[in-house]
């Protein structure tokens, strides 16, 4: 038997480097930098995360150094940071929209507000309730046979278990994934799911179509937001399977200078834009955007090399992730937007 060679053997820092020189044409000037920042970053995300859009024919991009790779994904990991956390804004403003109408509508105990009744059995034959029923009470609890009894693992709902008389709606839903709790959302009978989508959208526009933008806007952002909580390329990453809904989406955003040339939403601008309207008050919309905006603006030491490479980054990060080379001048022109109203 044939000793297996490994295709991707252990590699010291000296090793990497020269690889990354001489097979790649990296440029690296300075040793210690480079091995700080392998060491730091690792190989993966700094080299594998950029190179199916950073090289050219198994090369990089004549020029193209450690040290600018080392600032772009500074960069990326503070776009990201931004969208993740305005993520899960948006997740908990819909859990507790969502928690809201079903306390009112069917009480604050589990076993009646998860009675089979009070949702439909099926929505479009892809989600079933008593699935997601069963993977929502998995997910808090398991049965302990020796005592006869759940036993609830996770807190809120630990607490009230051992020390309230119910689990409210509010309660439970903070143990629940962003997935189950947009199944949840799926699966309400019509009347409650149109008052859930009206506390979420104000905005009149058919129910239909509102109901299509929240499915649609709160997948499209819980994927964007896997891909960075799992350390995924973010920057070539497109959501093809939750696309937002083109009319209405041009409709809501009702801007034709944010919304020109755009044939399909769903790169990282259609999840900018999907959070811009799920956020809903003036405040939080300009602060998401704000963010963004200050860390295209960012210098520190106010030194005119960094803000060369800021340029550059920008440049190629707008380009990369499909944001567009005008994606400034949409910020500032929905900061602007926000300001008028």
């Amino acid at each position: 038997m044939g000793i297996l060679i490994y295709d991707k053997p252990f590699k010291t820092y000296d090793e990497q480097i020269n690889h990354l020189k001489d097979d790649y044409g990296l440029s690296i000037t300075d040793t210690d930098f480079a091995k700080y920042v392998l060491s730091t970053f690792s190989y993966y995300d700094i080299i594998n995360g950029y190179q199916e859009c950073m090289m050219i024919n198994g090369k990089f991009r004549q020029g193209l150094s450690i040290d600018y790779l080392h600032f772009f994904h500074l960069f990326d990991k503070g776009f990201q940071n931004i969208i993740f956390k305005n993520s899960l804004i948006i997740e908990n403003s819909f859990k507790t929209k969502l928690a809201a109408v079903i306390a009112k509508n069917y009480g604050v105990d589990m076993n009646d507000y998860l009675d089979n009744k009070n949702f439909k059995y099926t929505h479009k034959g892809k989600i079933f309730f008593p699935k997601v029923k069963e993977e929502i009470l998995k997910g808090i609890r398991f049965f302990d046979k020796q005592s006869n009894r759940y036993i609830y693992t996770n807190q809120p709902t630990k607490h009230y278990f051992e020390n309230h008389n119910h689990i409210p709606p509010w309660i439970l839903l903070k143990n629940i994934s962003f997935g189950n709790s947009i199944n949840l959302y799926s699966l309400l009978k019509p009347e409650d799911k149109e008052e859930v989508s009206d506390s979420i959208i104000a905005v009149s526009i058919p129910v239909n179509s509102k109901m299509a933008f929240i499915t649609s806007s709160v997948n499209l952002i819980r994927a964007f937001r896997n891909v960075i909580a799992h350390n995924l390329k973010f920057v070539t990453f497109h959501q093809n399977k939750y696309l937002l809904p083109f009319d209405t989406t041009k409709s809501l955003i009702n801007d034709e200078i944010l919304t020109a040339d755009i044939t399909k939403f769903n790169n990282v601008y259609a999840c900018i834009l999907a959070i811009h309207v799920l956020l809903g008050h003036p405040i939080l919309k300009t602060k998401f955007l704000y963010d963004i905006y200050t860390l295209i603006a960012d210098n520190p030491g106010n030194s005119k090399e960094y803000k060369m490479i800021q340029a550059l980054i920008c440049n190629d990060y707008f380009f990369i992730t499909d944001l567009g080379s005008n994606f400034i001048d949409k910020l500032i022109h929905l900061l602007d937007n926000i300001r008028s109203q």
